[in-house]
């Protein structure tokens, strides 16, 4: 669009001094006009008249477009819809040349629906003579071929089918026939009886049929014979729980006969039958139900896991551990079976701070051990701690002696570790014998007398200073004890 296009300056092409013209919108614009005035003292006819382009407002107005383009179709509201044979949504708009100050008109949205490309069928054995000019929507009828006779099918072009590349949708029929020759010779396991029909010969099953196909382009019949099929034994080679079940009576079942299904040792319970039918052709099609297997409360591994432990009841997870239990299996190298208890956790505590010695002797230790709550795995959880018990413990961290303090669990809950959660002061403490570090225990629900040999923690370095005075009293120098101390925080029970 140009300005030139947008106003009408017909009426101001001569205009005399001190003469007014008005300037106005052209079509197909509209808006304000305006009166301009040549200058009473112009003495230059070529002066151009005086005005602006912004003393006029001037919008397009689409005038009725025409031609109406193919696809489109005028509404009696005198919007715009496809025409018939064509999908979407119609729209359109108008612009002005540049130069010429034509107006054009531009449709967009309507696509025109395609038809089928014809499709791919054995002619040899269908016929479909209109199926290869369908249009969107149309159908068209597929015959069998004589001499093979059938239900009638179908192809289809798609309703509203937008792709020119679209193939034909076949439902093709069935088609069958017997005309053609006897076979000249019977594949095994078929027979022809003296009355000329087909059956199937011993260790067989089916029904015996002679069927008439062509091969590829040639359309000659040749026969064939199918529905017989040889009867097999059953076999069973596999279960999901190896562990638990025995299977070897069904490795090889004979047709019309049957197996037994056991359960493992150590597992327990009434075993099962399965069937092979006796006219089976399937290897794979015995008829079972495996049994319902448990393990029997006297089931006893050796070695026993560390973290499980065996009780009247069955297996449980052993103190300072946590988390579901289960009875996992494991195949053995020499095809053997091992079951052996899994799911528990040590639960120890999840962090600690430096532990620094207030007391200035050898063989003695003062101050505060700060800890954090349990975990459990990669979880920060004190759901089944009860306490926690400090002791001293060996270079093994094997505990020594009796609890050296105890704190119950605080009852908080908190989604991540907390290492000043609690805190034990330690006052005047001797360090026994043997001694190479602090252990804090956390104890779980399931509790015993006796404590594990545990060694699941954090060790956290501390040194048992010895202060030596002068005569004044005042601190000259600190030496470490001649064995290093650390704390270190494992789950057990004391």
């Amino acid at each position: 669009e140009t300005e030139d296009c947008r106003y009408d300056l017909s009426n101001c092409t001569d205009v005399g001094g001190g003469e007014s013209c008005t300037v106005a919108c052209r079509w197909p614009y509209f808006g304000n006009e305006y009166t301009v005035t040549c200058p009473d003292n112009n003495i230059n006819p070529e002066e151009p008249i005086p005005w602006e382009a912004d003393m006029l407002e001037c919008t397009l107005e689409c005038p009725d477009p025409s031609p109406i383009p193919t696809g489109y179709v005028e509404t009696r509201s005198g919007s715009f819809d496809c025409d018939t044979d064509y999908l979407g949504t119609a729209s359109w708009t108008c612009s002005v040349a540049e130069e010429s100050c034509a107006v054009y008109f531009n449709f967009t949205g309507c696509v025109q629906m395609s038809g089928c490309v014809a499709p791919y069928f054995d002619t040899c054995e269908f016929e479909g003579p209109t199926c290869g000019s369908l249009k969107s929507g149309d159908t068209c009828e597929i015959t069998c071929k004589d001499p093979y006779q059938g239900e009638v099918g179908e192809g289809e072009c798609p309703s509203r089918n937008l792709d020119p590349t679209q193939v034909v949708v076949l439902s093709l029929p069935t088609c069958s026939t017997t005309q053609c020759p006897e076979p000249r010779t019977l594949p095994v396991g078929y027979l022809q009886t003296s009355a000329g029909e087909y059956e199937c010969t011993s260790g067989y099953t089916g029904i015996a049929q002679k069927v008439c196909r062509h091969i590829g382009t040639n359309c000659t019949l040749l026969p064939y014979m199918t529905g017989c099929r040889e009867i097999v034994p059953c076999r069973l080679t596999y279960t999901e729980d190896a562990c638990q079940h025995d299977i070897s009576d069904c490795l090889k079942v004979e047709a019309g006969s049957t197996c037994a299904l056991r359960c493992k040792d150590p597992f327990r319970g009434d075993e099962t039958i399965g069937t092979c039918d006796a006219t089976n052709t399937d290897a794979d099609g015995l008829m079972y139900t495996l049994p319902d297997c448990l393990v029997t409360g006297g089931y006893d591994p050796l070695p026993v896991s560390n973290g499980y432990m065996r009780t009247a009841s069955g297996w449980q997870c052993a103190p300072g551990f946590a988390g579901d239990l289960a009875l996992e299996c494991d195949m053995l190298a020499n095809c053997r079976t091992e079951i052996s208890p899994t799911g528990c956790l040590p639960v120890y505590s999840c962090g600690a701070e430096e532990f620094e010695d207030t007391d200035g002797r050898l063989g003695y230790i003062s101050g505060v051990i700060r800890f954090g709550q349990g975990q459990l795995g990669d979880v920060v959880t004190e759901a089944v701690v009860d306490s926690y018990a400090v002791y001293f413990a060996d270079e093994c961290n094997h505990t020594i002696g009796e609890e050296i303090a105890w704190v119950n669990v605080t009852g908080e809950t908190r989604g991540c570790c907390v290492t000043d959660l609690y805190d034990v002061e330690l006052t005047e403490v001797e360090v026994p014998s043997g001694s190479s570090g602090l252990i804090v225990v956390a104890r779980t629900t399931r509790s015993i007398d006796n404590l594990a040999e545990e060694r699941h923690g954090v060790l956290i370095p501390f040194e048992d200073f010895e202060a030596s005075t002068t005569r004044s009293g005042a601190v000259l120098s600190c030496r470490p004890w001649s064995a290093a101390a650390a704390a270190v925080f494992v789950a057990g029970h004391a």
